[in-house]
Order: C-alpha cells, then structure tokens, then sequence
C-alpha cells in the first residue's frame, strides 16, 4: 500500500536499520504499487538510491528477488555512478540484462564495460557507444575501442557514427579525439536519427 511504501522510505531516510531488518524479518512489503499506473517499485530500489551499503546488502540478503528486480536495482547503481553498490549486486548474481550500456560508460571505467560485455550486455545495441562517443568521448572509451574492436562486432561502425555526429555538429575536440582513436571519416554507416537520451526513470516515485 501507499502507507507502507512512505513508511519504509522514512525508514531508509532515517538510517533506522534495525527496523528495516525487523520489516524485512517479519515479512513485511518489500515491493510497492506507485501511481494511477500502478507500477511496482522494490525496496531494493529506494535501498540504492539511498547508497546505504549495509541496507542494499540486507535486502539482498533478506528477500528472495527476481532476476528481473536485482538487474533494474543494477541498472539504478550503475546511474547513480555507485561503484561499491555495483560491486556488491553483481557479487549477488544481478544479470546486466537491464543495463544501459550508454550510462556505464559514464563510469569510465575499461574493466568494468569488458566484464559487462563477458555478461551479454552489447555495447552496439541502439547505439550505445556511439551516444556514449558522443556525449563523452572521453579517453577511457576510446581505450575501450582500442582494446576491443577487433573482437567486438559493430564496434568500428560506432565510433564512426559518433565521428560524423562530432562533425555535423561542430565538435572539434570530440572529433578530433575520435580520428586519433582511427574513426574512418569515408566508412558509409546506416543512415539512423541520432539517439536521444531518455535517462533512467527512477522507479522510488519522488
């Protein structure tokens, strides 16, 4: 119900965890209806916003999750840019199958995009990469291609997709770093409308 849904989020905002624990024990509601559509929002997903380790680590400890709610809570971490609470779902079996690939980039991180790629997340899909490239053609990305493109398919196109967008709109720094990365400026790429960034609906309401 509502009214249990504000009292748990009281809860967390309190740092009351003896009485999460005490909610989780006696089977109280762990998963919440929201709004006229009345979509579900966990208590695993307000934990990570929160940023709480312990909290997230009791939860995932304390209630039986579907592979479905660990990935959206994996999904949330990786947005809010929360390394240690990555960490701490994927060592608790999240699948990456509700991964933006485009929003773990932001993270920078060059082991961690391989080891969700190992995990099935591809970085092409809906363009990915290249939206990446082009918000952010930071050095650790183009790293990434370097070390990946000749194993990962689909990976050259995306960087020369970010390559002409950088051009179309002026952008000589990004442009410039992605012809230094070895983006062919004459490749031929599928003629597709630029991806927009939706950003991550945040499941806690607020």
């Amino acid at each position: 119900t509502p009214g249990d849904r504000k009292v748990f989020q009281r809860l967390v905002r309190e740092g009351r965890l003896f009485e999460i624990r005490d909610w989780v024990g006696r089977g109280r509601p762990a998963r919440f209806l929201v709004g006229p559509s009345q979509r579900t929002v966990t208590a695993l997903d307000i934990a990570v916003s929160s940023g709480i380790h312990s909290l997230v680590q009791m939860l995932l400890e304390g209630v039986n999750w579907t592979d479905c709610e660990k990935s959206e809570a994996l999904a949330r971490a990786i947005w809010d840019r929360k390394r240690y609470l990555i960490d701490l779902l994927l060592a608790h079996d999240a699948p990456a199958t509700h991964v933006d690939f485009d929003s773990a980039c932001k993270l920078g991180d060059v082991a961690f995009l391989e080891q969700l790629v190992a995990l099935g997340v591809d970085p092409t899909e809906g363009d990915a990469f290249a939206s990446a490239l082009i918000e952010f053609p930071a050095k650790p990305l183009l790293r990434f291609y370097k070390q990946n493109h000749e194993r990962i398919e689909g990976l050259d196109e995306q960087l020369c997709i970010a390559l002409i967008d950088s051009i179309g709109e002026r952008h000589i720094k990004g442009s410039i770093l992605l012809l230094w990365a070895g983006a062919d400026p004459a490749r031929r790429v599928p003629d597709k409308p630029r991806r927009k960034f939706p950003g991550y609906k945040d499941p806690a309401h607020r």
